[in-house]
């Protein structure tokens, strides 16, 4: 899955929570759920793929473990119990974080998903030779018809960010009215 489709799944799957539990809903920044969504590659991308490929050669390692996700909560409910206002953003950041590894199917690769109960080592996969080959190998790969899914799920993510931006320009551009302005 690429930028958008993550981005928008996670923005949905945080939007349809706020509307089920109104009362978390002033806790969520998104800015917080853009993050969390994304941030598992953001870290094991560059480190698996560009700077130790020849060590890893894997973009899932150290962020998509489910001990990551789970040491980034309890250092959002720390937060939370010192100063209450500051600590939501991190919580939210760590369940976005997990949804994330949830669109990645990561229970599919206990090795991963599970370190270092399973060992300390990480699946090594293919050395691509530099970190342009492998985008180029993984975008060419996209068009493949058995992961044409991931098309899919970016114009489901397109889709969600095109219906909340209408519905904040919509909120911006139309002024509420109460019945006292009649």
């Amino acid at each position: 899955m690429f930028i958008i489709g993550r981005l928008g799944i996670t923005l949905a799957i945080f939007l349809i929570i706020s509307l089920l539990i109104p009362s978390i809903r002033k806790r969520i920044d998104y800015r917080f759920v853009a993050i969390g969504a994304l941030l598992s590659d953001l870290i094991d991308k560059p480190i698996g793929r560009l700077f130790f490929e020849e060590i890893f050669a894997n973009g899932r390692i150290f962020a998509h473990i489910f001990l990551f996700v789970l040491a980034i909560f309890l250092l959002g409910v720390f937060i939370y119990r010192q100063q209450r206002e500051n600590g939501s953003g991190m919580i939210v950041l760590s369940f976005a974080s997990l949804i994330h590894l949830l669109q990645d199917r990561m229970w599919l690769v206990p090795q991963t998903f599970l370190w270092p109960a399973l060992g300390w080592e990480f699946p090594h996969g293919s050395v691509y030779g530099g970190f342009s080959h492998y985008l180029s190998v993984v975008t060419t790969n996209s068009f493949a018809p058995e992961v044409s899914n991931t098309y899919m799920f970016e114009l489901a993510g397109l889709g969600v960010f095109i219906v909340v931006i209408y519905w904040q320009l919509f909120r911006i551009i139309v002024p509420h009215t109460t019945d006292q302005d009649s």
